[in-house]
């Protein structure tokens, strides 16, 4: 069998585990309801806007498309499988490519593809994963991964944000992982501690987003980090870095969106928590617990009625990257929720598949990446 086959039947293995331990989830209530507000921002060619009512981005397509898969995981409601998949069918015929008509893949895209698997993961592993290996990915053919990671984070820091690169790198070293790819996984995460102590006093902007995706990829893959240089250098694990973390939560509990903010509830910031959620829950959700049911109840706390997850508390419906975050954060909260038939096991296994593209509090970050 190739490794492509195996991938597949492992990852069907593990799904097949968590069914059977937690058993689907009522389509109904939060999680329910946020698919269905996702589904119907959805265009018929499987794409979504960036934000309602705008533009469609190809680099920021799997966090929705993410979002509706763990909808699916979580409800056992086929609707969002079957829409997730047309946003596969999107990426995998109209992507953003290098000029020799290369698929060049955004950073979170990775996951997505593993996570749907079959012909989405072959064609990633064809087109990414064995090119990367080969050392020939990228528009001059000559990045393995470790070029490649270097390269997000080098790009990053041109931007004058390369405390958003570990965030960046996240799901694509957590897709390597699902993949089996070890060896591009290992080089990512070399990539991620690079972001981290790249990060100095005065990286503000996304730090905390930053850091929250090299929480969650450290703990899905394994790895622990250990910066030595930089702003958080002083950490020596990454259950350090949660620590440094969850000293920015708000009273509403909801993470605000960076360092510099002050910690108050209007500062609380969706896509932040849902990436922390996500971290916290994969590292361990039992020393965890408090601050992951407080970040749950603030994402209960920012979705109306259509059953949109707001950008912020009070913010517009039409907020830039609404449609990312809300799928960032259904994604979240499809895989932490705590359900009453849902036992560790199956939880636990929902979150070891795979999570994570980025809106700055009032304004963007990532369309453009």
């Amino acid at each position: 069998m190739t490794s492509c086959g195996v991938r597949t039947v492992l990852a069907s293995a593990l799904l097949a585990l968590a069914v059977l331990a937690a058993g689907p989830v009522a389509s109904a209530g939060t999680i329910g309801d946020a698919a269905d507000w996702l589904v119907g921002h959805q265009n018929a060619d499987g794409s979504f806007p960036w934000t309602v009512g705008g533009g469609v981005y190809s680099n920021v397509q799997a966090p929705p498309g993410m979002g509706l898969f763990r909808a699916y995981q979580a409800t056992g409601n086929t609707t969002y499988l079957d829409a997730a998949k047309k946003t596969g069918d999107y990426l995998l015929t109209k992507p953003k490519k290098y000029s020799d008509g290369d698929m060049r893949f955004a950073t979170h895209d990775p996951m997505f593809l593993e996570l749907l698997g079959g012909s989405y993961a072959s064609f990633l592993q064809t087109e990414f994963w064995d090119k990367l290996t080969a050392g020939t990915y990228g528009e001059s053919n000559d990045m393995d991964a470790a070029a490649w990671g270097s390269s997000v984070v080098s790009g990053r820091t041109s931007q004058g944000i390369v405390e958003l690169s570990p965030w960046d790198l996240s799901a694509s070293a957590i897709g390597a992982h699902i993949g089996g790819e070890t060896a591009i996984r290992n080089a990512l995460m070399g990539a991620i501690l690079d972001g981290l102590e790249a990060t100095g006093s005065s990286d503000t902007d996304y730090d905390l987003i930053g850091l929250a995706g090299a929480i969650w990829a450290s703990a899905v893959t394994g790895i622990d980090l250990d910066p030595t240089a930089g702003r958080w250098a002083s950490a020596g694990s990454t259950s350090d870095l949660a620590d440094t973390l969850n000293a920015y939560i708000a009273p509403n509990g909801g993470w605000v969106y960076n360092t510099t903010a002050a910690l108050t509830s209007d500062n609380a910031d969706t896509q932040t928590t849902a990436f922390a959620l996500l971290g916290l829950f994969a590292l361990d959700p039992s020393a965890y617990a408090s601050q992951i049911e407080d970040g749950l109840a603030y994402l209960r706390s920012v979705q109306n009625a259509s059953g949109q997850f707001l950008v912020w508390p009070g913010a517009s419906t039409t907020a830039a990257g609404g449609v990312e975050t809300h799928g960032e954060a259904l994604h979240a909260y499809s895989v932490v929720v705590p359900t009453p038939s849902a036992g560790l096991l199956g939880l636990t296994l929902l979150g070891g598949l795979g999570v994570i593209a980025s809106i700055r509090r009032r304004g963007s970050r990532r369309k453009g990446a």
